[in-house]
């Protein structure tokens, strides 16, 4: 009876693995689906407000947009980065740019030996 039990819930878990992975868990089939009144539908529709509606497209499109923008320009500096990287004179060139700077900061925040500064 074990051996039933154990094949049992091992069909039973790759069944709602595969009715997952599917996304078919739960079907409604087309004939039994419930049918909702049509003036209930026009009372619905005629209820919203065309204005607002436009307005909250119209937010959602500009992040959209703002987004797509933002990774495409994200993705072209990414490449004009890899190209000046992979350029060894160009690269050399940065680095030593960088060093100044990174020098200069360090200069600017240290604080010289014999003066105390409680912060």
């Amino acid at each position: 009876m074990e051996n039933f039990e154990e094949k049992l819930l091992d069909m039973l878990q790759k069944k709602i693995l595969s009715d997952i992975s599917k996304q078919e868990l739960i079907s409604v089939k087309y004939d039994d689906r419930i049918p909702v009144p049509e003036n209930l539908l026009t009372e619905v529709y005629m209820s919203l407000d065309i204005d607002v509606i436009k307005k909250k497209l119209k937010e959602r499109l500009e992040d959209e947009m703002a987004d797509k923008i933002a990774n495409k320009m994200i993705t072209e500096y990414s490449n004009d980065i890899k190209q000046i990287m992979c350029n060894r004179e160009l690269r050399e060139e940065l680095r030593s740019y960088m060093r100044g700077k990174i020098r200069k900061i360090a200069d600017d925040v240290c604080i010289p030996e014999g003066e105390n500064h409680d912060y």
